[in-house]
């Protein structure tokens, strides 16, 4: 099959980066008109200095290390390897940067480390495939809204630029700022390594922005789903996790529920909990490796008629005998204070008589 002619001058007029120790192609101009093209209505295509950019409170994704720490492990590479600061990583660096990265005991900051390693090799060799996308917030320069390992891969390599997608984003506009959010957010969240309850706070962050600027609107699936264009049972799901009750969230939060399945299950066990409380069922609670009989008690209205009934329960249930020892065969059920008093003896013996 003939390769076109505009897929013909993307391989022959690559964008070059603009790091430092590499030339740029004699057809930058037109790669960048061409690449530009590939990303109309995303944003406009930047090479933009490392040093300008800061990553994105709202990642929901929280890494075992931060851009610093990167920072001080590629320096330190550099110095071993012989290198000065801020000169580009080669394969000697590359060598120190792994042996370094093998000698962290900390598992998950190891893992992690390989993964990020794995990227830059693939940038070192073959350029940066897909540009980081970033937002010019004024007063705080450029921030990122998706591509945070991209960028830290960047770090390790002493790249000083990046490829990156700019979006403006009018911070003054509530409207504007929140689209920005919900932008990232999505662009983020649909990582596949980003753990539910990592997912769930983040989804928390807009929906509060969004109560924020509109106060009458209301959490739930359908709104949801149209806020973040999720499909009608993922954006159910999400709703049920946030407005779980706390002891569910905090299970949540520390990774004990990692499934939206087991999120569920924890609901409807809480559930079950609280209406076997709210019936007066007696539980167990232990404090201090003593076991304590406690009861949860409940006001119930009853009229005249009721309260005989109860009588003749009593009776069947205790006998005619200790009905009468208890003193309330004959009681004015019209005296509230009579029949509350009578009512208490009754329930006590029946609850003797069972135990």
């Amino acid at each position: 099959m003939a390769e076109s002619r505009s897929a013909k001058n993307k391989r022959r007029f690559s964008l070059s980066s603009t790091s430092a120790g590499e030339t740029r192609s004699v057809g930058e101009g037109v790669a960048r008109e061409l690449a530009q093209s590939e990303h109309i209505g995303e944003g406009d295509l930047q090479s933009i200095r490392m040093d300008r950019i800061r990553p994105s409170e709202l990642n929901p994704r929280k890494l075992p290390v931060d851009a610093t720490w990167i920072q001080e492990l590629a320096d330190r590479a550099r110095r071993e390897a012989g290198k000065g600061p801020g000169e580009p990583a080669d394969d000697e660096v590359l060598e120190q940067l792994d042996s370094a990265i093998a000698a962290q005991s900390d598992v998950r900051v190891r893992t992690s480390l390989e993964s990020l390693m794995l990227l830059a090799r693939s940038i070192h060799n073959d350029r940066l495939i897909s540009p980081v996308t970033v937002r010019f917030v004024e007063g705080r320069g450029y921030e990122l809204i998706a591509g945070e390992r991209r960028y830290l891969a960047h770090l390790l390599l002493g790249r000083k630029n990046i490829r990156a997608l700019l979006r403006r984003v009018d911070t003054g506009n509530p409207a504007d700022a929140l689209k920005s959010e919900i932008t990232s957010l999505m662009e983020n969240i649909a990582r596949e390594d980003l753990s539910i309850a990592e997912q769930i706070n983040a989804i928390d962050r807009i929906v509060q922005a969004k109560q924020k600027m509109e106060p009458d609107w209301i959490l739930n699936g359908v709104n949801l789903m149209r806020l973040l264009h999720l499909p009608r049972r993922t954006a159910y799901r999400y709703v049920e996790a946030l407005t779980a009750p706390s002891e569910v969230r905090a299970r949540i939060d520390d990774g004990t529920l990692d499934s939206f399945r087991s999120i569920e299950e924890a609901n409807r066990e809480h559930q079950t909990a609280e209406k076997a409380g709210a019936t007066g069922i007696e539980s167990q609670k232990t404090s201090g490796g003593v076991a304590k009989k406690t009861v949860q008690r409940v006001s119930i209205r009853l009229d005249e008629g009721d309260l005989r009934n109860l009588q003749e329960l009593a009776v069947r249930a205790l006998g005619n005998d200790e009905v009468a020892r208890l003193g309330v065969d004959n009681v004015d059920w019209s005296d509230a204070k009579a029949a509350r008093e009578a009512v208490s003896r009754l329930l006590d013996a029946v609850r003797s008589e069972g135990e």
